[in-house]
């Protein structure tokens, strides 16, 4: 069994947009689930650089893609409506999807072409995270000590494949919803509609 991390590129460049933020929404459910600490501190974040609803679109970038990458962090990537048809006609779960508008593009080129719908993605809370394969330690409370982790260690979570729920698109129940996880068929559908500024990150599977 093989499982994936769904990601957007890091960064724009020349032929794909990037995102450098966005301001918020009326409603965004996506960041109820997010540790309390952090929600406050991109609120704050907010709070002393207003600006439109929306996505904040940087120069460069020649085409809307299926995915763009966000630098403010969460979620990390927007996917387009083109996407979201795509997984609901072959019949893949969606836990839940936020609509986020382009407020605002500094790219020339994107400025003369409709971009699509975006969306902020959201799976089921699935599959528990292997600290122990991940080479994190846990503290006296139980609780994971990330800053800990092995430095042999690095990269993607492992995961418990006899805790998964079976979906197609999952996160962890350690984490976060926005943080998308998925099978084989969610890759092999990516590559049959020939999705742009998407990548999978193979996972651990224990």
């Amino acid at each position: 069994m093989r499982l994936y991390k769904l990601l957007s590129f890091a960064v724009g460049g020349r032929s794909f947009p990037w995102a450098s933020g966005y301001r918020p929404l009326d409603r965004m459910p996506f960041l109820d689930e997010l540790p309390e600490e952090r929600r406050a501190s991109m609120l704050g974040f907010w709070s002393v650089n207003p600006g439109h609803p929306g996505m904040n679109i940087d120069p460069g970038g020649r085409t809307w893609t299926h995915f763009i990458g966000n630098g403010l962090g969460w979620p990390s990537f927007f996917v387009s409506e083109m996407a979201i048809c795509d997984l609901e006609s072959a019949g893949i779960e969606i836990w839940r999807k936020t609509g986020m508008p382009v407020a605002s593009i500094k790219s020339k080129t994107l400025l003369k072409l409709t971009p699509p719908k975006y969306y902020v993605l959201e799976a089921e809370r699935g599959i528990d995270v292997d600290y122990e394969a991940s080479g994190i330690p846990l503290d006296s409370d139980g609780k994971p000590d990330h800053r800990a982790r092995d430095k042999d260690k690095k990269g993607p979570l492992a995961v418990k494949l006899d805790s998964w729920n079976g979906k197609d698109l999952f996160s962890t129940r350690q984490g976060v919803p926005m943080v998308v996880y998925c099978t084989e068929k969610v890759k092999s559908l990516a590559e049959e509609k020939g999705w742009t500024n998407v990548k999978f990150e193979e996972i651990p599977v224990i």
